[in-house]
């Protein structure tokens, strides 16, 4: 099934893209320095789970991380908008 769809994914714009499930989208970007700030660690709750996470902002984006060695992505707001880990597959 082909999906197309014009969305702006942080610094990445994907704009009329077809593609299909895991098919390569590839990527080009120039690569800029981003400064951000680590806002402290936060215990949060998302439909995943609850973990220790790192606060990490940038700019109007912050994401919160897992503190422990996998360094997953529990939850990022951008703007008014907050998005939450809700499953995670593992590839084997």
């Amino acid at each position: 099934m082909s999906k197309s769809f014009a969305r702006t994914l942080g610094v990445f714009a994907l704009v009329f893209i077809t593609f299909k499930v895991n098919d390569a989208i590839p990527l080009t970007a120039k690569i800029v320095p981003l400064s951000g700030k680590y806002d402290g660690k936060e215990r949060i709750t998302v439909p995943y789970g609850e973990a220790d996470c790192y606060k990490i902002i940038l700019g109007s984006l912050t994401f919160w991380f897992s503190s422990d060695d996998e360094r997953i992505l529990y939850q990022y707001k951008d703007g008014d908008t907050i998005y939450k880990l809700t499953d995670l597959t593992r590839e084997k």
